[in-house]
This record gives structure tokens, C-alpha cells and sequence, in this order.
């Protein structure tokens, strides 16, 4: 399970165009076989990438759950 604030999808690079939900669904298939702590981070990386020098203007909260 992934649950995240609304942050993630609408993160922003410097043309104002969305992360979007694609984004981070391909990011987190991509690192699922990592512990949880690596899909979260992976996740902020991407989201870093994505927006580059735009700033920050809402929060970002990821949490990563999975059965062992």
C-alpha cells in the first residue's frame, strides 16, 4: 500500500506542468522489490528530478506499507 498527500501528484517543475499520479505509479513498481524505506525514498528522488529548482509549495508525505 503507498499513501501520499496530494503534494506528490501535484509537484511542480519550472513549465508548472504536474508530477502527476503515471509518475509516481512507475516509480514505485520500479522499486518494489526494495525495502520500503528505499520505494520512499526513490520517490522523493523522483519527485527532486521532476521539479528541479522549482519550489516547494505544498507538503510531501509518502508512506509505504508491505506484508511480509
Amino acid at each position: 500500500i503507498v499513501l501520499c498527500s496530494d503534494g506528490v501528484s501535484d509537484a511542480q517543475n519550472l513549465a508548472y506542468e504536474e508530477c502527476g499520479e503515471e509518475r509516481l505509479t512507475a516509480v514505485v513498481r520500479e522499486a518494489w522489490g526494495q525495502p520500503v524505506a528505499a520505494i520512499v525514498d526513490r520517490v522523493f528522488d523522483a519527485i527532486d528530478a521532476f521539479a528541479g529548482e522549482a519550489p516547494q509549495f505544498d507538503d510531501i508525505t509518502v508512506m509505504v506499507l508491505k506484508r511480509l
